[in-house]
């Protein structure tokens, strides 16, 4: 077991680690009052930064070493999903001027997906980040006639393909008639998709999501010493204020 430090608070935790062994996550800095984002590379702990504001969390990284995750804007009223990489750090945006986003997922080609929310917990649109931007609403790739409503985008793997969720016709966000979906990119690695358009497909393009199918959802608190019945609450606490913010549920 290697302990990976903190960036000076008592508590933090990491989020995901790649093949290279290196970790992100997020930790408290000194005095334990905010919070921020982190990379760990086989003995090094960087902290990332923010946006201007006080908290930031890494989230995700692909072997490449790109990281994301989101951070707080100036005043720590609004936060964007952001991508490090090359020592450098993006701000994604939101979609259609939507307050706040946050990030779910990244491939190994870059391409990250998440939602944008109104900064408390209620999903906006799904969004499609790729090639330096802009941040698009994934609803807007769908191909005409989908009877599909997205919800959300949690995941994408490296041919470009998306889960979510989505609602059918006649339901709405508080119905229980909500499915899975899986959005195929119309591109030169999924022939035959119903409903796409491959005049618009070249070789140097990059994946368009465009066709939906449904999969039936089944003092100086720096020196305290902290009991791990003392961590647990807090670890549930910070889970919880993280999950209300990107609109999902905790884990129980």
């Amino acid at each position: 077991m290697v302990d990976l430090g903190t960036l000076g608070g008592v508590f933090g935790f990491s989020n995901d680690v790649n093949e290279r062994g290196q970790v992100v996550g997020q930790s408290d800095l000194l005095g334990d009052l905010v919070n921020h984002p982190f990379f760990w590379d086989h003995g090094v702990l960087t902290d990332l930064g923010t946006l201007g504001g006080d908290n930031g969390e890494a989230t995700a990284l692909n072997d490449a070493g790109q990281v994301i995750g989101s951070a707080d804007l100036p005043g720590s009223q609004a936060h964007h999903t952001v991508l490090w990489q090359h020592g450098e750090m993006t701000d994604l945006g939101t979609v259609d001027g939507d307050p706040c986003s946050n990030e779910s997922a990244i491939n190994s080609r870059g391409q990250i997906v998440g939602t944008t929310t109104n900064c408390e917990g209620v999903i906006l649109h799904p969004f499609l980040w790729e090639n330096g931007g802009p941040m698009v609403d994934l609803q807007s790739l769908v191909v005409s006639g989908s009877s599909v409503t997205l919800l959300g985008a949690a995941d994408i793997n490296d041919r470009g393909e998306i889960v979510g969720k989505g609602l059918l016709p006649g339901c709405d966000n508080n119905s229980t008639c909500g499915h899975d979906v899986l959005l195929i990119p119309c591109d030169q690695n999924h022939p035959g998709i119903e409903g796409c358009d491959y005049s618009l497909v070249s070789a140097a393009s990059e994946v368009v999501p465009a066709h939906a199918n449904n999969i039936p959802a089944a003092t100086a608190a720096s020196e305290k010493q902290w009991s791990s019945s003392e961590m647990a609450p807090r670890y549930r606490s910070w889970m919880a204020n993280r999950f209300h913010k990107s609109g999902a549920l905790p884990p129980k």
